[in-house]
């Protein structure tokens, strides 16, 4: 497989464009090549390429920098995939149930979206899989894993195995990696060079107002994502604040400690609680459990001030509960034992 082969053929032609600020190197003197004002504390466009970040984030998440790229949150990374991979017409898999946004961006630039039903445990037929593989030209293919809403993990066996057999661009989603047991897949994209991994600082990290998406994958991959990307996408305050934030990597790692500590007890809290049926293990930061009357449930929680997301579209009588802090999860425990009794 050569790179080309993953990319759209109408862009393979393309020249990338050259900001003002990426062609200012490290300059230092006066800015007079962008049309930028002269007055204001922001007034200089931010880093296009995010460098001292990256080297930061390469450094945490022990890639080459040319391996790594940075988005506007999770969401801008699936879009510029589809993009690159897709035009109007073609179509992709997504192994289901999954996040949302996949299809819904999908359907936006025009591109179809077949589904892949997996157990609720994420088992699934390889022969299945197989032939519907050859019953469509896909050209990607989405994975979350850990899997959003359920919570489980694939083994880095079964993600390497699905690497061998597909041929499309595959975007395996990593947004909650950071809690999981199975750890993260990077280094099958050495061998691997259609495999894509999404990350985030917006879960472990704590950084979500920041919306900085994280793509790790073979640096061929990475120069087409910043071929097509939007030369200023990360703002400077959001390159600045991360970059702050990251100076406490030690407090960062404690907290996602401590989250999969509450998530672990919050687990056997749930599953002795009488008005749940189910409780789905979960390596992410969140549990996702299963109650017959799930919308009161969620209407009562909400007037005792604990907001928690109906999944019944996807998964019937289902409600996501993210791991909040030890005082939030004690109260969740005691409604929801009040709602029992």
């Amino acid at each position: 497989m050569t790179i080309n082969q993953l990319i759209r053929e109408d862009l393979l032609d393309l020249q990338k464009y050259t900001s003002a600020r990426s062609e200012s190197g490290n300059f230092e003197g006066a800015f007079l090549d962008a049309n930028e004002s002269p007055y204001g504390e922001f007034r200089l466009y931010p880093d296009p390429d995010q460098n001292r970040l990256k080297e930061r984030l390469a450094e945490i998440k022990k890639v080459d920098k040319e391996k790594l790229i940075l988005t506007n949150g999770s969401d801008e990374l699936i879009d510029l995939c589809i993009r690159l991979a897709c035009k109007s017409g073609d179509r992709i898999l997504q192994f289901t149930p999954t996040y949302g946004m996949y299809e819904i961006t999908a359907k936006i630039q025009g591109v179809h979206t077949d589904d892949f039903q997996t157990q609720l445990d994420g088992s699934f037929d390889w022969d299945a899989f197989e032939t519907q593989l050859t019953e469509h030209n896909y050209k990607m293919l989405f994975i979350c894993s850990p899997n959003n809403p359920l919570g489980f993990a694939y083994s880095l066996k079964a993600i390497e195995r699905i690497a061998q057999t597909f041929n499309g661009l595959i975007y395996l989603d990593e947004a909650y990696v950071e809690f999981s047991a199975v750890g993260s897949t990077v280094n099958l994209t050495k061998r691997y060079p259609n495999l894509l991994i999404g990350q985030t600082l917006s879960k472990a990290y704590g950084m979500a107002g920041l919306r900085i998406g994280i793509g790790l994958a073979d640096s061929n991959i990475i120069e087409w994502l910043r071929k097509i990307k939007p030369p200023y996408n990360l703002s400077t305050v959001a390159q600045q604040s991360a970059l702050s934030q990251l100076e406490n990597i030690g407090e960062l790692q404690q907290n996602i400690k401590e989250i999969k500590r509450e998530r672990d007890e919050l687990y056997e809290a749930l599953k002795v609680c009488a008005c749940i049926q189910n409780v789905f293990p979960s390596q992410a930061n969140f549990l996702l459990i299963e109650c017959s009357s799930a919308d009161v449930i969620q209407q009562k929680l909400k007037d005792r001030g604990l907001l928690v997301r109906n999944r019944g579209k996807q998964i019937p009588n289902t409600l996501r509960i993210s791991i909040g802090s030890p005082l939030q999860n004690k109260l969740l425990i005691e409604i929801l034992q009040n709602i029992a009794s």
